[in-house]
């Protein structure tokens, strides 16, 4: 199709083929979907900030839970199930910190800078495609301005001389001196219509030019348009798509790391853990020796004892020694002490 014969046809999908002639509302349609990318870019930007602040706030949570609660003192036996899962817990607070975290430098180092890029280099190209296109569709207004401007002019004039030779063919009153003025008038709006009809023919000719030379240059600029539009529409693409493949693997991340937390939750066993709690906490009492003399609890019952065997309750670690010369002693003592022994064993019967 050259630029003698080119008409609009509806049966296309390109830009040259139906907006040739709308070149504002071509230009209209790429800036607004600049604004859109450029929307996105700003968007995913903020929300890399987003994610990072929110990783940084989850991290101090995680730290600061850590410090207050799992302390040596809390961290006793006869609680672990609770301290495992809230220690589990805890572990998926900070996992879910790191995924944010991945998740913004992926938006802010992957998606981001090819928008920006994208954005930048169109901006520029289309900023000179739009003076030129701006120029072509001036220049062709303008032509078909004057050209306007001419018919109006040759038509005003053919239609005076048109009347001029209409009353002189119809003149009847046989006066020469009055039929030569209105021939003369005749005659010189006969020449009038001729020089407009040649500025006419002259702009007839200028705005076909001007217009084979729009439609050469437009063709391209169209095609470049298009081009650009269509490159920006999948670059939007490849960005929306790569920021929901990133929230889908941040997603399965976090739901990874709940469902490990989630048995250790449920594995909380509050009468088990209160039980073993005291057990423990008895036997530690009891180990060590608390309350007064030979008492290892504040309610041990307290009975009275032989020397000896209070000797062996205060003094487990040491044996009693023999008094010095029990060999020499006398049958008496010796049966003195026999009877006391029996005695005491009486006293404990």
């Amino acid at each position: 199709m050259n630029g003698d014969s080119k008409q609009l046809s509806a049966t296309g999908s390109n830009f040259k083929d139906l907006l040739i002639d709308d070149f504002p509302g071509v230009c209209e349609r790429l800036e607004q979907s600049h604004r859109l990318c450029d929307r996105l870019r700003i968007m995913l930007e903020e929300r890399a900030n987003v994610e990072r602040s929110y990783a940084a706030s989850l991290e101090r949570l995680a730290r600061k839970a850590k410090e207050t609660v799992v302390t040596p003192d809390a961290a006793r036996p006869g609680s672990e199930t609770a301290l495992s899962a809230f220690e589990g817990y805890i572990g998926s607070v900070m996992h879910r910190a790191e995924q944010s975290r991945q998740l913004a430098g992926d938006l802010a180092g992957e998606v981001v800078p090819s928008l920006g890029g994208t954005l930048k280099q169109h901006g520029q190209v289309y900023q000179r495609i739009r003076v030129d296109g701006m120029k072509l569709a001036a220049s062709l207004q303008e032509q078909y301005r004057l050209h306007d401007e001419t018919v109006l002019r040759y038509d005003d004039a053919a239609q005076r001389a048109d009347h001029l030779m209409r009353d002189l063919a119809a003149d009847t009153t046989h006066d020469p001196s009055s039929r030569l003025r209105l021939a003369v008038t005749a005659a010189e709006a006969a020449r009038l219509t001729s020089g407009c009809e040649e500025d006419y023919r002259k702009a007839v000719l200028k705005v076909n030019t001007e217009r084979q030379r729009f439609l050469a240059h437009m063709d391209i600029i169209m095609d470049a348009l298009q081009d650009m539009e269509v490159k920006r529409g999948r670059c939007f693409k490849d960005a929306l798509r790569k920021t929901l493949v990133y929230d889908a693997a941040w997603i399965r991340n976090v739901e990874y790391d709940l469902n490990q937390a989630i048995p250790g939750a449920e594995a909380v066993d509050p009468e088990g853990d209160t039980g073993q709690f005291a057990r423990d906490r008895y036997a530690r009492r009891a180990e060590a020796i608390k309350g007064g003399v030979g008492r290892a609890t504040l309610l041990e019952k307290v009975e009275v004892l032989p020397w000896l065997r209070l000797q062996q309750s205060l003094h487990p670690s040491k044996e009693r020694p023999d008094p010095p010369g029990e060999s020499n002693r006398s049958a008496g003592e010796k049966s003195r002490e026999a009877t006391v022994s029996q005695y005491d064993e009486f006293i404990e019967s």
